[in-house]
């Protein structure tokens, strides 16, 4: 017994000079953790800054006299805030009117999307049948070939319809761009989210499969239906490419294209207070729109669940 307690002895001293106590064999293990979770808050908050530095540079630049905007050091906080540049953006170009515009074509495209691509993603996740898994390839190679290349095709076909420079059209183009995406993402979403016992106590209950569709299989989804139209819309209304070839004239020109108005000014330094302050307000509807989706994603989800 004492030759043991002889033999230890040495053995804490020396753990007692190289940093480490002998009965915490975990210390190591757990400073090792918390220096990993440092440099990870480290990094997420540089990537973090990285990614809001443009909105809080067009934030305050919004407010900031056109000196402060192109001053060198840059002036971080406005020493004069003013609304200036929000009266100037809304005089310079029919804003009211590209904003409604906007919001149309954006928001029936998106609806009509959702409405489509739930019924299609349904059929496609319920029932097997041998064209399921042609028509899903046909959906993913349609995600791999760039949008631009579609771009000729497109215009000539509305052309022909004499649906260029009009809603009906600029719907139904985006409609059939964002369908094969809508469908991918809610055949995925439809497999687990609703489950089929729900299904089958409709059936029993005497509904057909439109009825279980409209009257359990919705409600019960309605989390990833509520995203696919957010991101469906928020793709509609920061695109430019489409908008400013199909829908570009008149009284129908939709808020991407009208933004570029400020280009064409003269002095493109002199209208760069106007253009953020124009950019924050095309921005608002967005933001409103994902803070609106976001509540009710929450409730949905915790409404999917099978009870009793």
């Amino acid at each position: 017994m004492l030759e043991q307690v002889a033999v230890q002895e040495p053995e804490k001293r020396r753990a007692e000079r190289a940093g480490a106590r002998p009965d915490a064999p975990g210390r190591t293990s757990r400073r090792r953790i918390s220096t990993l979770q440092i440099v990870s808050v480290v990094v997420a908050t540089v990537v973090v800054g990285y990614l809001l530095l443009p909105f809080f540079w067009m934030l305050k630049s919004a407010f900031q006299a056109p000196a402060e905007i192109t001053s060198i050091p840059p002036v971080w906080v406005p020493t004069d805030p003013s609304t200036e540049n929000f009266r100037q953006a809304l005089a310079m170009m029919p804003f009211g009117r590209q904003m409604m515009n906007s919001l149309l074509v954006a928001g029936v495209a998106a609806a009509g999307t959702a409405v489509v691509a739930s019924m299609a993603a349904y059929v496609t996740s319920r029932f097997r049948m041998r064209i399921t898994g042609i028509v899903l390839g046909v959906f993913i190679f349609n995600q791999l070939v760039p949008e631009i290349t579609r771009l000729f095709p497109v215009y000539f076909l509305l052309e022909r319809l004499n649906l260029v420079n009009t809603y009906t059209g600029m719907i139904l183009t985006y409609m059939g761009f964002m369908l094969p995406f809508a469908v991918l993402v809610l055949h995925g979403y439809f497999q687990d989210s609703c489950p089929k016992t729900l299904e089958e106590a409709a059936y029993v209950d005497g509904c057909s499969h439109f009825g279980a569709f409209f009257r359990v299989f919705l409600p019960v989804s309605r989390a990833g239906i509520l995203s696919i139209v957010c991101v469906v819309f928020l793709q509609i209304w920061n695109d430019f490419i489409w908008a400013s070839t199909l829908l570009y004239q008149g009284e129908k020109t939709m808020l991407q294209v009208g933004l570029r108005s400020f280009f064409g000014q003269g002095g493109a330094v002199e209208y760069m207070g106007p253009f953020m302050a124009a950019c924050v307000l095309t921005m608002l509807p967005a933001v409103f729109l994902f803070v609106f989706v976001q509540r009710y994603m929450v409730s949905g989800l915790s409404g999917g669940a099978v009870k009793g």
